[in-house]
């Protein structure tokens, strides 16, 4: 489950997932956030998955890809960071990583809350 929350102070949109995460939560989220006009068109994402592991196949890593390319044309930029379990650091970098070739979005792994707010923060 993604559990979404906006602090106007930071300008981040920050989602904290708990338990498994399924390929429509993620099409969810970023549709939530490619439809919000509300949110600064500078937008800065961290999704905490410290807790939780995302449980879709590899072969829907290009629909995500898809959605996220929709979202990014929609903001003047967009700095994402994913927290995750050490574990499952290089899953995730191979699922989304390698995919981000936009001149708006700025997107980074992490296995630490801190270092991904200060990258955040910049």
């Amino acid at each position: 489950m993604l559990f979404k929350k906006f602090d106007e102070k930071t300008g981040i949109l920050s989602v904290k997932a708990r338990g498994n995460i399924d390929f429509w939560e993620l099409l969810d989220l970023y549709k939530t956030i490619e439809t919000n006009n509300e949110y600064p068109r500078k937008l800065k994402i961290i999704i905490d998955t410290l807790k939780s592991k995302f449980d879709f196949p590899v072969k829907y890593n290009e629909d995500i890809s898809k959605a996220i390319m929709t979202v990014a044309k929609k903001y003047d930029i967009i700095k994402e960071a994913v927290v995750v379990d050490k574990y499952y650091e290089t899953s995730v970098a191979l699922m989304f990583d390698d995919k981000f070739v936009y001149d708006n979005l700025s997107f980074k792994i992490f296995t630490d809350m801190k270092a991904a707010q200060k990258w955040l923060n910049f």
